[in-house]
C-alpha cells in the first residue's frame, strides 16, 4: 500500500501521482489509489481529533470568558490570515513611508509616469462610468487619439479603485493602490512559500519580496511593475497546487491569475506564462510516458483554465490586436536595441548592498551601491541586498539536498544573469554615456569596464555624441552572444522585453525563497531561534523606499524635478474646469512621449495631473509604446507639425505661420499652458521667449495667466523657473497679464 507521506510543514501530504511508488512497477491501480485517500481522510481525521482534545482554546478545557472567545477566533484559518494582511500592510506602509502621508498632503512623486497613472485611473473610471472601452481615447494626442493597448493603463486596477476615484479622485486611488500593494506582495509571496515551508518560513519570504527596496522602488515610480508582479507568485502557487492535486479549482484560479495579469503589466503576464509553463509541461510530458490517467484527469482543468484566463484576459488582447492591425506595435528597432544595452545591471550591483541603508545613517555601507548608469537609474533599483544575498545562500547550504532547492537557485541566479543585459559590466561607479555604442577599434563615449565575449552586433541606433555630428550619427549596438539577454530579445514576441534589469524582479523570488528555507531551519532548533530576530532587524535596515532625495541620481532628478508635486493645482484647474466647450488643451513644451517611439519634447509631469481634473483633451500624450498612426496624424496639422519646430529653435518663415494660423482654425484648440519649469539648459529662457512670441503668439494665443507652482507666490515674487504661463486662443485679440 502507498503510504501517506508529510510535507516539510509536518501536515499529511499525498504522494506527487505523477511519480511511482519505488516499491511498485508499472500505474498504480484505482484500488490503490482509493486506499491511499481514505487512509490519508483517516490519519487527518485522528489528527483533528488529538489536536481538538489537546487545544485548549477548542478543546473541553476551553475557558469562558473574552480571552477564551479570543482564542477561538484566532484559531480560525481565515482570521489568521488576515491578521498576517494587517501586519504586512503595516510593515509595507512603514518601510515606504512618508507615502502614507500624501493622502492628507495631496502629493506624490514628480515624474510623469506617476502622473500618467493618475490619468489611467481617472479615464478607467470615466470610460466604466460611460460605458465605453478605455483601451483608445482622443483626449491625449487630440484631435488624432491614440490606442492604449500596449500602454500601462492598468484597467484592472482602475476598474477596482473607481468608487474611490469617484468619491475622492483619481490622485487619491493611486496613493492608495502605492500603500496596498506592499502588502499584498508579501502576501502573495507568503502564500506561495507556504507550499514549501514552514510558517516562519514562509512569513519572513513574503518579507523578503514584497518589502525589498527593489520592489518598493518599483512601487514608488512604476506602480503597473509592482502590481504586475503579485501575480508571479500567485502563478506560482496555482500552477503548483495544481501539478499535486489535478482539480478544477486551481486550474480555474490559475486561469484567472493569467488572465488578470495582463490587465495589469503585459510584461508581467510573459514571465508569468514562462513559469506556469516551466511548471507543468514537463509533469504533463511525465504523465503522458508514465500515468495516461493522470493526464486524462488533468487536461479538461486545464482547458477550462485556459478557456477562463482568455475570457478575463479578452479585453487587453482584443485592444493589443487593434493596436498591432493599427500599426501601433512596431516601434523603430533602433530604439529598441539603444534600450537592450542600456538598462542592462553591473554584477556587483546586483548584491550589493541597499541605498537604503543611508536612510539609517549607514551611508559607508550605502555606497557600495553605486552603479550610477544614466539611463538605468530611471528604471529601477536592482539589488537583492546584502542580506537577503547571505540569507539565500545560506539556504542552498541547508537545502542542498532537496531539488525544489536548485529549483529556486535557478530561478534566482538564471534571472540575475538575464538582467546583466548585453554586456557583462564590472564595476561600481559607472557613467555610462553613448559607450554601449562602439565598433571594433573605435569607442564613442565614455563607460565602464564592459565585457563583450563573442561580439556580435544589434540593428543601429542613432548615436550624438561629443565632437560629433549635432544631429547624431547611426551605429551598430554591441552586444555579447555569450549574455542570455541577447539571445532573449532575438525570440519571436519578446522584443519588447527592453528593460533586462527588471528580470531581477523574478529573480527576487528564488532569492526569498532561499532565505525562507534558511529561516525554517533556523525555527527548528531552539538555540538558533533568537537569530531570526536578529535577521529581521538587519533586513528591515535594507528594505523598503522612501523617495530619491533632490539631487540624487536618476530618478526623480531627471528634467528638472525633484522629490514631490502637488496632486492637484487649483488656479489652473479653476480657469480650465470653467471651460465647458471641450476644447483642446496645447501643453507647451509638447511631445507623445513615454516609451518608445517618442517624439517632441519632454512634458510636465503636472500636465498629465491636470487633465484628469479639468477634462479637456490633451495634444500630449504619454504612452509606453507611441502609436506610429497617432505620430502621422499630429504631424499633418501644420499648427502642431511647426510647434515641434519652434520648440527646437527651428526657422519659421511667414508661410509656415500662415499655415498654422490656418490649421488653427480647423481645431478646437482653446487653451496653451506653457510649463516654463521643464527646459532647464542654460539657453532656457531664450527658447521660451522665442517659443512665445514667434510662435504663439504670432499664431493668435494671447497670455492671460501667470500662476506660481509655489504655493503663496505670485508675480514678481514667483522664483524665476517655477512660473506656468496660461495662454487662451483669441486670434486678433491683445496680450494681457493676469
Amino acid at each position: 500500500m502507498i503510504r501517506a507521506g508529510r510535507s516539510e510543514d509536518g501536515q499529511p501530504m499525498l504522494p506527487d501521482p505523477a511519480k511511482p511508488d519505488p516499491g511498485r512497477s508499472g500505474e498504480p491501480s484505482s484500488a490503490t489509489l482509493t486506499e491511499t485517500v481514505a487512509e490519508t481522510q483517516s490519519v487527518a481525521e485522528t489528527h483533528t481529533v488529538a489536536e481538538t482534545e489537546l487545544d485548549p482554546a477548542t478543546g473541553p478545557a476551553a475557558g469562558g470568558g473574552a480571552w477564551g472567545a479570543l482564542r477561538r477566533a484566532v484559531s480560525h484559518n481565515w482570521v489568521r490570515h488576515l491578521i498576517l494582511i494587517l501586519v504586512y500592510e503595516g510593515a509595507g506602509i512603514a518601510a515606504s513611508w512618508p507615502r502614507f502621508t500624501y493622502l492628507a498632503d495631496g502629493k506624490m512623486p514628480a515624474t510623469s509616469d506617476v502622473s500618467s497613472y493618475v490619468w489611467d485611473l481617472w479615464w478607467n473610471n470615466h470610460q466604466l462610468l460611460h460605458l465605453g472601452s478605455p483601451f483608445f481615447t482622443t483626449y491625449w494626442a487630440a484631435p488624432v487619439g491614440t490606442h492604449l493597448g500596449f500602454s500601462t493603463l492598468i484597467p484592472l486596477a482602475g476598474w477596482l479603485t473607481a468608487p474611490i476615484t469617484m468619491l475622492f479622485g483619481p490622485s487619491a486611488s493611486f496613493t492608495v493602490l502605492t500603500i496596498v500593494t506592499p502588502g499584498l506582495l508579501c502576501y502573495a509571496m507568503y502564500r506561495a512559500a507556504r507550499l514549501w515551508l514552514n510558517e516562519p518560513g514562509a512569513i519572513v519570504a513574503g518579507a523578503f519580496f514584497g518589502l525589498s527596496s527593489m520592489l518598493l522602488w518599483q512601487n514608488w515610480y512604476h506602480v503597473n511593475i509592482a502590481l504586475g508582479t503579485i501575480f508571479l507568485p500567485m502563478t506560482i502557487e496555482a500552477a503548483v497546487r495544481f501539478r499535486r492535486h489535478p482539480r478544477m479549482a486551481s486550474a480555474i484560479a490559475l486561469g484567472v491569475a493569467l488572465g488578470a495579469s495582463i490587465l495589469i503589466n503585459q510584461e508581467s503576464t510573459i514571465v508569468a506564462l514562462v513559469i506556469a509553463a516551466l511548471t507543468l509541461v514537463p509533469w504533463l510530458v511525465a504523465a503522458a510516458v508514465r500515468n495516461r490517467a493522470l493526464l486524462r484527469q488533468a487536461i479538461k482543468p486545464l482547458a477550462v483554465g485556459a478557456l477562463v484566463g482568455l475570457v478575463v484576459a479578452g479585453p487587453e488582447l482584443i485592444a493589443m490586436l487593434q493596436q498591432i492591425i493599427g500599426g501601433g506595435a512596431n516601434p523603430p528597432i533602433g530604439q529598441l536595441t539603444a534600450n537592450y544595452a542600456q538598462f542592462g545591471v553591473s554584477l556587483p550591483t546586483l548584491f550589493a548592498p541597499s541605498p537604503r541603508l543611508a536612510n539609517f545613517g549607514l551611508g559607508q555601507l550605502a555606497s557600495s551601491y553605486s552603479y550610477y548608469n544614466a539611463e538605468q537609474v530611471m528604471e529601477g533599483l536592482p539589488t537583492f541586498g546584502a542580506v537577503l544575498t547571505a540569507l539565500a545562500l545560506l539556504g542552498i547550504v541547508v537545502g542542498w539536498r532537496k531539488r525544489t532547492t536548485w529549483a529556486f537557485v535557478g530561478l534566482w541566479l538564471g534571472c540575475a544573469a538575464v538582467a546583466l543585459g548585453t554586456s557583462l559590466t564590472i564595476g561600481r561607479s559607472c557613467v555610462i554615456s553613448a559607450g554601449i555604442y562602439h565598433r571594433p577599434g573605435k569607442v564613442y563615449g565614455n563607460f565602464c569596464t564592459q565585457y563583450l565575449p563573442l561580439l556580435t552586433h544589434l540593428p543601429a541606433t542613432k548615436v550624438a555624441y561629443k565632437g560629433g555630428p549635432l544631429n547624431g550619427v547611426w551605429k551598430p549596438v554591441v552586444a555579447s552572444n555569450l549574455m542570455p539577454y541577447t539571445w532573449l530579445v532575438k525570440i519571436p514576441g519578446l522584443s519588447g522585453l527592453r528593460e533586462a534589469d527588471r528580470f531581477a524582479l523574478v529573480g527576487l523570488i528564488g532569492a526569498a525563497m532561499l532565505a525562507g528555507l534558511a529561516v525554517q531551519w533556523l525555527s527548528m532548533r531552539r538555540s538558533t531561534m533568537p537569530l531570526i530576530a536578529v535577521i529581521v532587524a538587519l533586513g528591515a535596515l535594507e528594505a523598503g523606499w522612501s523617495g530619491a532625495p533632490p539631487g540624487s541620481p536618476g530618478y526623480p532628478s531627471n528634467f528638472g524635478y525633484h522629490g514631490t508635486m502637488a496632486s492637484t493645482l487649483p488656479g489652473l484647474d479653476r480657469v480650465l474646469s470653467r471651460d465647458h466647450t471641450h476644447s483642446i488643451v496645447v501643453d507647451v513644451p509638447f511631445g507623445l512621449r513615454g516609451g518608445v517611439g517618442i517624439t517632441g519634447q519632454p512634458i510636465a509631469p503636472s500636465a498629465l495631473l491636470i487633465a484628469a481634473h479639468d477634462g479637456h483633451p490633451r495634444a500630449i500624450a504619454y504612452t509606453a509604446w507611441v502609436s506610429k498612426a497617432a505620430n502621422k496624424g499630429i504631424a499633418k496639422h501644420a499648427f502642431y507639425r511647426y510647434l515641434y519646430v519652434a520648440e527646437k529653435s527651428g526657422p519659421l518663415y511667414p508661410t509656415r505661420l500662415a499655415a498654422a494660423r490656418a490649421d488653427l482654425k480647423t481645431l478646437n484648440v482653446g487653451w496653451v499652458i506653457e510649463w516654463r519649469n521643464v527646459w532647464t539648459d542654460h539657453h532656457q529662457w531664450g527658447r521660451y521667449k522665442r517659443l512665445t512670441r514667434k510662435y504663439l503668439e504670432a499664431v493668435g494665443f494671447r497670455l492671460t495667466h501667470d500662476y506660481c507652482l509655489v504655493p503663496g507666490r505670485t508675480g514678481v515674487a514667483c522664483p524665476r523657473g517655477q512660473h506656468v504661463w496660461l495662454f487662451r486662443y483669441e486670434p486678433g485679440g491683445s496680450s494681457k497679464g493676469g
